[in-house]
């Protein structure tokens, strides 16, 4: 699992500008609504060959991300206006296995997005915590266990320092979403 959250975390760090798929991008995008759960049924699981554009309202890069071990792996990058919207990457090179959204751009059906804080998005999400690497915290959402919502532990030593354990309602309330991760599993 530490692997899995890495991973995740190199994919906005390691993002390398490449040509683009589409010849423009949507004068419109900024006009575009997209949901996580959209996201979610046109990406995961479809070959990264053929992905989505949700009515050009995207410009797609091909990148390449790398792992904690040094391995590349083949993602798109979204861009809506210029700037990064999300990551879909694939751990085998042929299907979509996560995507990473970073901008509260776009929210679960829920309206959840990132930015929002533990207090409001406490009626949304299960009891139980994934397991990640040290220095971080997620939750799952609670009627879909593929979205996991990534929360900004940095700003807070004094949480990690304390016993947490499988507890959200240990989190501070204040704390909030600094991602929103898809995945397949």
């Amino acid at each position: 699992m530490k692997k899995t959250l890495f991973f995740s975390l190199l994919l906005i760090i390691a993002c390398k500008d490449q040509p683009t798929n589409s010849a423009t991008q949507n004068k419109n995008a900024g006009n575009c609504t997209v949901t996580v759960e959209e996201i979610q049924s046109a990406l995961i699981g479809k070959p990264l060959s053929t992905v989505a554009n949700f009515n050009n309202c995207f410009e797609l890069r091909d990148t390449t991300i790398d792992d904690e071990e040094e391995v590349e792996f083949k993602a798109k990058a979204y861009y809506q206006n210029g700037n990064l919207a999300f990551l879909a990457n694939s751990a085998d090179a042929i299907n979509i296995s996560r995507v990473t959204v970073e901008t509260k751009n776009f929210s679960t059906k829920n309206g959840i997005c990132v930015g929002d804080d533990m207090k409001k998005i406490m009626p949304f999400i299960g009891s139980e915590m994934p397991v990640l690497p040290d220095g971080y915290i997620g939750v799952l959402d609670k009627n879909n266990p593929k979205v996991m919502y990534q929360l900004n532990s940095e700003d807070y030593p004094e949480t990690l320092e304390q016993e947490i354990g499988n507890n959200v309602k240990k989190i501070p309330a204040t704390m909030h979403i600094t991602a929103i991760v898809i995945d397949e599993k």
